[in-house]
């Protein structure tokens, strides 16, 4: 009998548990929404340079809302929807360094996935150091 109130009262508490934490995820919760970019990377020929790209973002989200995909390093947004649970934009990548882009609630600015856009060099100076000296 002992027993039987002890798994009864541990089952409670479980049961009581996943409701408060069902209670406390919200709708827009992150793990709802997914952010790739295509290709993950842009490779430029020295370091300095500006890589150019041709890109894809796409995203998906679990539940239909107004979204917008956002550059997170100026703020800018690159394009939003509405009323919709994924979409795709393309657009021509062009920096000197990494970028990371976000999916964004469109009123809240809440962020809910991230992805980065990496740029790597074939080359990591195109210039020899100044003070070098040369004998012969």
């Amino acid at each position: 009998m002992k027993l039987l109130k002890y798994f009864t009262a541990l089952l409670m508490l479980i049961i009581t548990s996943l409701s408060h934490a069902q209670q406390q995820t919200s709708p827009q919760m992150k793990g709802l929404a997914k952010l790739s970019i295509s290709p993950k990377g842009c490779v430029a020929l020295r370091k300095g340079q500006i890589c150019y790209q041709q890109t894809s973002l796409t995203w998906e989200h679990a539940i239909p809302g107004d979204y917008c995909i956002i550059q997170w390093s100026n703020k800018s947004v690159l394009k939003c929807w509405q009323n919709q649970t994924g979409g795709q934009f393309s657009f021509d990548f062009q920096s000197t360094q990494d970028e990371e882009y976000v999916l964004a609630q469109r009123d809240s600015q809440e962020v809910l996935s991230r992805t980065r856009m990496v740029v790597s060099w074939v080359f990591k100076s195109s210039k020899r150091p100044k003070s070098s000296w040369r004998l012969f």
